[in-house]
This record gives C-alpha cells, sequence and structure tokens, in this order.
C-alpha cells in the first residue's frame, strides 16, 4: 500500500468520525420522557367544593369508589381487496395486511401447488406490517 492510499484512509476515518461528533454535539439525544404525574384518567377541570367539615377523630369517612366502565375496543373488521393478480386482506385493528397472496405464482410445492402466500398472520395476534 504506497503512502497516497494509506493518508486517504486515514483522512476518511477522521471524516467520519468527526462529522458522528459534530452531529452529536449538534443535535443531543433528546432526554428519555418520565410518566406523565396525572393518572391516565381524563381530569376535567371544576369549580373547587367547599371546604369539608372537620370529621370527630373517632369517626371513619368511607366514600364509594366511582366504578368505570370498562371500554371495549372497538370490533376489528377485515377489508378484502381481490383482482386477477392477487388477494390482499387488511384489518382496521392496526391497518395490518393480515394476508397477501399471488394468484399467477404457485407455491413451493410445484406448479400445481395453491397460490403463493407472500404475508401470512403470525401465532397468535402477531401480523407484520403493523402501524402502532
Amino acid at each position: 500500500m504506497d503512502k497516497k492510499s494509506l493518508l486517504a484512509i486515514v483522512l476518511s476515518l477522521i471524516i467520519l468520525i468527526g462529522y458522528q461528533e459534530l452531529i452529536g454535539y449538534l443535535y443531543p439525544t433528546p432526554p428519555p420522557r418520565q410518566a406523565p404525574a396525572v393518572p391516565s384518567e381524563q381530569v376535567v377541570s371544576s369549580p373547587a367544593p367547599p371546604p369539608p367539615a372537620p370529621v370527630p377523630e373517632s369517626v371513619q369517612r368511607t366514600s364509594p369508589e366511582p366504578e368505570v366502565p370498562a371500554v371495549s375496543p372497538p370490533q376489528e373488521q377485515e377489508v378484502t381487496v381481490e383482482n386477477a393478480v392477487y388477494r390482499a386482506v387488511l384489518s382496521s385493528r392496526g391497518a395490518r395486511l393480515k394476508s397477501l397472496i399471488l394468484k399467477d405464482y404457485p407455491g413451493d410445492a410445484g406448479e400445481h401447488s395453491p397460490p403463493r402466500e407472500m404475508v401470512r398472520q403470525g401465532p397468535g395476534d402477531a401480523a407484520p406490517l403493523e402501524v402502532r
């Protein structure tokens, strides 16, 4: 290896390392987000209630917890898009592609096998190409 090649490699490494350091200095990584101190329930501002009357120490106050109804997620709907070339099944939950079958291409078992499935849903609820 001649001196010019070695010099070019060393200068390239210096430029790459210097560029990374410069970008790290100009655009520092943001601090990790902390969980909000407010509970996940929606906080509604309302006028402050009057202060409670003093209660004797011998009396305990118990107030029933208001029950919050459980909100169920919307029902998943599947949309099938089909033409002469492919058949795609899309899900409304996560905008995911559940299945993509190419009609003109045979599967791995040979010419008379079912059409090739390019995308298929994994075990359980895991699906590829999900948007979160």
